[in-house]
């Protein structure tokens, strides 16, 4: 349905960058890979790039371009994202019976998340997100 000359352009969420930049914090791993697990048992891919370039190409789309952005900030809206999103999740972690337990009290995990983001004098990452675009 693209004209000659037109613009595909898509972005999708991966998560390997945000693992890696969360890797010196022990307790934001662990909620983030609940958050990631949460999607991936709802059948979301976690991981598109591949799959974007790949289904670029089979479309005939010329030279796709890829490129990743991860935010990362210390503001407290910038904080507050990842419990959000777990606390958005949490319907999808509950019908699909996830464990979490060993987060510990959930009333208590944003108090948790900042003090160890102080501890460590380390700003937060997000989920990266992989921008892809072609020209047919």
């Amino acid at each position: 349905m693209l004209r000659p000359g037109g613009i595909l352009a898509l972005q999708e969420p991966t998560w390997k960058l945000w693992l890696t930049y969360t890797a010196h914090l022990p307790l934001r791993l662990s909620v983030t890979k609940a958050a990631r697990d949460a999607f991936l048992a709802g059948g979301a891919s976690t991981e598109m790039e591949l799959q974007l370039y790949q289904g670029f190409i089979a479309s005939g789309l010329h030279a796709p371009q890829l490129r990743v952005e991860l935010p990362v900030g210390n503001s407290p809206e910038f904080r507050s994202l990842l419990p959000d999103l777990l606390a958005a999740l949490m319907p999808n972690i509950i019908t699909k019976g996830l464990a979490i337990d060993h987060l510990g009290d959930l009333n208590s995990l944003k108090d948790r998340l900042d003090q160890e983001l102080d501890r460590e004098n380390s700003f937060a990452s997000y989920v990266a997100l992989i921008g892809a675009f072609g020209r047919r």
